[in-house]
């Protein structure tokens, strides 16, 4: 999962410098950018939100769970849940249960994904504008 979410950012990034790189060439060629801008702020976003997420697997991918528990002093190992969105890795022991994904990840992969859809929309905005034909005054 984390190769592919490697791969998935690698290409997101691909995308980003694509887009900065059309920005300043139309920047350069005195044509209205914003829409390019927003484009690469929100494909930016989106690829540091994917791989804030694969940290957040990184994290909680052990080996040897079952001796989480002791080394942590937490007793002795009961179960371990898991889910992909919400990143969480809960491991239960007989004293505590113990979160293995750190508390920060959830919220920031939150917050970059309302970032991206944010940059998209006022991409869309951007480029509406941008495109519509001067208007005729009618006779």
């Amino acid at each position: 999962m984390f190769v592919l979410s490697l791969i998935i950012t690698s290409a997101v990034l691909t995308a980003c410098v694509m887009v900065v790189h059309a920005a300043a060439r139309a920047r350069c060629q005195s044509r209205p950018a914003g829409h390019l801008v927003c484009s690469a702020a929100a494909l930016g976003s989106l690829s540091l939100a994917i791989l804030v997420h694969s940290y957040g697997q990184m994290t909680m991918f052990d080996f040897m769970v079952e001796e989480q528990c002791l080394s942590r002093g937490a007793g002795e190992f009961i179960d371990f849940h898991e889910s992909l969105f919400p990143v969480s890795g809960a491991l239960e022991c007989t004293d505590r249960t113990i979160q293995l994904v750190p508390a920060w990840v959830n919220p920031a992969v939150s917050a970059l994904l309302v970032a991206a859809l944010v940059g998209a929309l006022a991409s869309f905005a951007a480029n509406g504008r941008g495109n519509r034909a001067p208007a005729t005054p009618r006779p």
